[in-house]
């Protein structure tokens, strides 16, 4: 009787063990499935796009092709042109409205869409004889609220904030949902009233 009764007893153990380790098992499978669910379908989070470092690079390698080996996906030296073709482009998703310089002694030389981190990106390429220098246009659909604090500057219409480098200096401002970049080697003064110049023209 106490053999019978001691192996009831383990038989009752086994399976309240075997009972809890289903348990187990089916909740880790429960969880194991939420996670794996999570991971694939959660939000990416789209990469970080550092403007003012990578427009001033392209900017400088832009610069270096103007003078050795022109590459623009669409030369052109009528401003009228080159906003025609950035506005049907369907690569870009805005319609840009470029500055118009001429009448300050810059000539447009055309126009790309460039792609920085999923971020279109259209860029106009100007060239001052006189001066023989090139400036650059760049505009995408951003805040100038995400770009590191600066002084803002005011200059007619304009209100624009400035950033200095070494090799390329830059200003930048909002044009309704449009974030403009001018990049040159001109001093950030300078940028400003050109861009100043040009924006008084739209």
């Amino acid at each position: 009787m106490g053999t019978t009764d001691k192996t009831l007893e383990q038989l009752a153990t086994e399976n309240k063990r075997n009972y809890v380790l289903r348990w187990i098992l089916f909740l880790g499978a429960i969880f194991g499935f939420l996670f794996a669910n999570y991971t694939l379908f959660r939000p990416v989070k789209k990469p970080h796009f550092d403007a003012l470092n990578s427009l001033a690079h392209e900017a400088i390698l832009l610069e270096e092709r103007a003078i050795s080996e022109p590459h623009l996906d669409y030369p052109s030296q009528a401003i009228s042109d080159i906003t025609q073709f950035l506005k049907k482009n369907p690569e870009l998703g805005f319609a840009p409205q470029p500055l118009d310089l001429t009448s300050a002694g810059w000539q447009p030389e055309g126009t790309s869409v460039l792609e920085y981190d999923a971020v279109k990106i259209a860029v106009v390429q100007f060239f001052h004889p006189q001066q023989n220098r090139h400036i650059f246009q760049f505009l995408f659909l951003g805040s100038l609220g995400k770009l590191p604090p600066a002084t803002a500057g005011i200059l007619g219409h304009l209100t624009y904030q400035g950033y200095g480098s070494k090799e390329m200096n830059l200003i930048a401002w909002q044009e309704g949902p449009l974030l403009s970049f001018l990049a040159g080697r001109s001093s950030i003064l300078e940028l400003a009233e050109t861009a100043s110049h040009g924006a008084s023209s739209h």
